[in-house]
């Protein structure tokens, strides 16, 4: 691949906006959500499936109840999505909203606890 390409996918990369919002993994053996926001939901959903399956998690509860329950007790979900700004083409960080959108969806579900 040539460097002007390289940069040109680079720069795709950088401007390309992915789905943000809340979401939840869910355990149907007992009941809990454990919920949790991105800026990269399927990023971060994938991130979280690959830790609690390899057993490497650092939520410690939701790792035992993996172990107890498996796998086929949990299901991983979108909450809700976050839109973009679109007056402020150029803001990058939406932590404190979605923070706030956590904060609601731990509220509305019950035996729900943050991510």
């Amino acid at each position: 691949m040539d460097k002007s390409r390289k940069k040109e996918l680079q720069m795709e990369y950088k401007l390309r906006k992915p789905d943000m919002g809340v979401f939840a993994i869910s355990c149907s053996g007992n009941g809990k959500h454990y919920v949790g926001y991105a800026q990269d939901l399927k990023g971060k959903m994938n991130g979280h499936y690959f830790k609690v399956s390899s057993g490497f998690h650092p939520n410690r509860r939701m790792l035992a109840d993996w172990k107890e329950y498996g796998e086929q007790a949990f299901e991983m979900k979108v909450l809700e999505q976050l839109p973009y700004d679109e007056k402020e083409e150029n803001k990058m960080d939406y932590t404190k909203e979605l923070q706030e959108l956590q904060l609601k969806w731990i509220s509305k579900l019950e035996k729900a606890e943050e991510l």
